[in-house]
């Protein structure tokens, strides 16, 4: 991310245009969201823009790993190296007890959820949230391979098949959550999300 372009941009101005990104992508899905209204909102000039971004796709992209930048900085921590399961198993829950906050304290971060899936109903849209996916699933499956090593994780089905697994379990409970967000008030969200963490522990527990 800081290597991109759009980090010479000023920090408020960044801001607000991601901000801005993420609002139109939510609520129009990739295709139909209007690249010229998003600019428009901030006061950015296409030639501007352009210094900054190649593309309105490089512009979902960014808009993505600036918003889930937090969430990365959690994820990438959990390293299984050694441990019994139990200990494995909590820090899993220790990143997602540190996870909850986050999201909760950054309205940015449901926004870019909610454009996730809702550019994942178009064609071009799908195709760039499918590049996040198979990177998530490659982490996915270092984890894997790390857990099944120490015994934690179950063995007994293919690695593709457990990383479908945890990904549908996973993208149905986070969506579930996202559209229901304002809805819920924080003890709420803490349950289902402890809820669908033990979802996640259930199925993937040894056989």
């Amino acid at each position: 991310m800081n290597d991109h372009p759009s980090a010479r941009l000023p920090a408020d101005k960044r801001h607000r245009l991601f901000a801005t990104a993420s609002g139109e992508f939510a609520a129009k899905g990739f295709t139909r969201a209007s690249l010229n209204r998003i600019i428009s909102q901030v006061k950015m000039s296409k030639s501007s823009f352009y210094h900054y971004f190649s593309s309105k796709s490089d512009l979902f992209r960014q808009t993505m790993l600036y918003a889930m930048a937090p969430i990365h900085d959690i994820a990438i921590t959990i390293e299984f190296r050694s441990g019994t399961a139990d200990e494995i198993w909590q820090e899993i829950a220790d990143a997602f007890a540190r996870a909850l906050p986050v999201v909760q304290d950054s309205p940015l971060i449901i926004t870019a959820g909610r454009m996730f899936y809702r550019s994942r109903e178009d064609a071009e849209g799908q195709a760039l949230t499918d590049d996040f996916l198979d990177q998530f699933s490659t982490w996915i499956s270092g984890l894997l391979k790390q857990g099944q090593t120490l015994g934690a994780f179950r063995d007994d089905l293919p690695e593709s098949l457990l990383i479908d697994l945890i990904l549908s379990m996973g993208m149905a409970m986070d969506r579930w959550i996202l559209e229901h967000w304002d809805d819920l008030d924080d003890a709420q969200r803490m349950r289902f999300s402890q809820a669908g963490f033990d979802l996640l522990r259930r199925v993937l527990a040894p056989a």
